[in-house]
């Protein structure tokens, strides 16, 4: 009876394995684990499933495992933190190397863990980063057969740190290795490097400690373009000491009375978008957007287009390919990431978008600076660039410095350029999700998770003329809240003929005019 009802199901789920299936996102690895799982268990029995079988095969280990395996090769995965877990699950490595006797396990996925390891901020939460829900899992929660795997299979001594006691110990007493000794990342025999470049997923961590103290960003741009669960958020960054200071804004409201959660009107027209995030928009009013075919609201920022299928489509050549993040430094003093979102707008509107980021840690304030340096170049001088920065509180703005405060942190945000910029806040009631005149709020019936702060403000600074390039730069401030207010005199601007950059701390910080080449950052006496 058992045997009659796994082939009915295979039979009923085999559209998942008939069709062509999207190896990037999509529901389709489940259905195909699904599948395999019980072709697997039937196979020796009956024979005449074995063509079957190798179908599976060939979705997995020509199609999935190369595609997540590229994009995983550092650790990371572009769907963020709540979703990089349930794409990247262990159940189909152990089923297929334990039933096969094909060792699936690769060494990528050692460094699974580490992606938790290193975005873990110091209030034991997680960026705001893809379609976010999941705030405080560690991996141990819903997904200890990453950790099992990383651990016990491939011996990762940061993997077996990351693991707790759990509930559920039978993948344990199966594959975890005893022998494995933890290794915390502040070791002080072996310490993790504070920042790290998760390549292929598009993502460079910075940090100053890894305990509750730090000041951690994340500087997302992914090198490919996916919808499922990726956002149109290259080039972007939050920022968090104490709580969160600098967000990804939006929320992915599932599970409410209202039609919400993927695709939805807030999903659609705000959350997904890059209107939602820290990132630059470039502003047509006569631009026409669509989100999955339909008309969508016009944000000014990134498009959407045709969904990668495989690894080839991610790669250069392939039509979902993007530059994402060019160039990554990194030493004690200062971590340093250049991105280049140019080809994730629309062309006719966007012909230079590039952001330099520069993590100071060495800033003699006893907190790190973060500046920020955009080259924007639009088709035309009236299309409306603006840098964008959301907060969960309403900033402060004076001149050209904004403050904003949360959970005892402060940010304190310096504009010096554009040298004419001005700066307008948008939020508050009735404008928390704000986009071309409306308002796109989540359904507020969803659930919602006491963790999740919903970011209420945004700070816009416009250039004060139409022009075709424009330049900005940023310095932000992390302090206590009670520390002394900051002076605009602490960041110095410097030009030169060829270079705009800033004095702080002791470092000359110079950006090139000239797209895509890289900062000269030196300490001066």
């Amino acid at each position: 009876v058992l045997e009659d009802a796994i082939l009915a199901y295979i039979e009923r789920a085999w559209y998942f394995a008939a069709g062509a299936a999207n190896y990037v996102g999509g529901h389709s690895r489940w259905g195909n684990f699904t599948l395999a799982a019980g072709l697997l268990a039937l196979v020796t029995e009956r024979p005449e499933l074995r063509e079957k079988l190798l179908v599976l095969r060939d979705h997995w280990i020509n199609g999935y495992f190369p595609a997540q395996g590229w994009i995983a090769e550092e650790g990371g995965y572009h769907m963020g933190w709540a979703y990089s877990a349930a794409y990247l699950t262990a159940s189909i490595h152990f089923a297929w190397s334990t039933a096969t006797n094909e060792c699936v396990f690769f060494p990528w996925q050692a460094k699974i863990p580490w992606f938790w390891i290193y975005g873990r901020q110091g209030d034991d939460t997680y960026p705001n980063a893809g379609d976010a829900y999941t705030v405080t899992d560690d991996l141990n929660t819903f997904h200890s057969d990453l950790l099992v795997l990383a651990a016990g299979v491939l011996k990762d001594p940061r993997a077996r740190w990351a693991l707790r006691d759990r509930t559920n110990r039978f993948p344990d007493i199966l594959y975890l290795d005893k022998s494995v000794v933890p290794l915390a990342p502040d070791a002080p025999q072996d310490p993790l490097p504070l920042s790290r470049h998760f390549r292929h997923a598009g993502v460079v961590i910075a940090r100053d400690a890894w305990d509750e103290k730090t000041t951690h960003l994340n500087f997302t741009s992914t090198p490919f373009y996916s919808s499922n669960h990726l956002h149109r958020d290259a080039n972007s960054f939050t920022l968090h000491y104490r709580g969160a200071l600098a967000v990804d804004s939006g929320f992915y409201d599932e599970f409410g009375e209202n039609v919400g959660g993927y695709g939805g009107p807030h999903w659609r027209n705000y959350f997904t978008r890059t209107i939602a995030h820290n990132a630059i928009t470039v502003f047509d009013p006569a631009q026409r957007m669509t989100v999955l075919g339909k008309p969508a609201s016009n944000d000014g920022g990134q498009v959407f287009r045709q969904d990668p299928m495989g690894l080839a489509d991610l790669l250069p050549g392939g039509h979902a390919h993007l530059d994402g993040i060019t160039h990554y430094e990194a030493n004690e003093h200062f971590t340093y990431a250049v991105g280049d979102a140019t080809k994730a707008y629309d062309p006719d509107r966007v012909r230079l978008a590039q952001r330099e980021i520069v993590y100071l840690r060495d800033s003699g304030r006893g907190h790190p600076v973060v500046i920020v340096f955009d080259r924007v170049e639009s088709a035309r001088p009236e299309f409306e660039k603006r840098f964008l920065l959301h907060t969960i509180h309403q900033p402060r703005v004076s001149g050209k410095t904004s403050v904003v405060e949360n959970h005892g942190g402060r940010l304190t945000t310096v504009t010096l350029l554009p040298e004419d910029a001005r700066l307008e806040l948008v939020g508050g009631p009735g404008k928390q999700a704000w986009v071309d005149g409306k308002n796109y709020l989540w359904d507020e019936t969803s659930r919602k998770l006491p963790e999740r702060e919903l970011a209420q403000w945004r700070l816009e600074v416009l250039p004060g003329a139409p022009r075709l390039r424009d330049d900005f730069l940023h310095v932000l401030f992390v302090d206590d809240a009670e520390a002394p207010v900051v002076s605009r005199g602490v960041a110095r601007l410097v030009s030169t003929g060829t270079t705009r950059g800033v004095e702080i701390g002791g470092w000359r910080i110079l950006f090139a005019r000239e797209p895509g080449a890289t900062a000269v950052i030196k300490h001066i006496p």
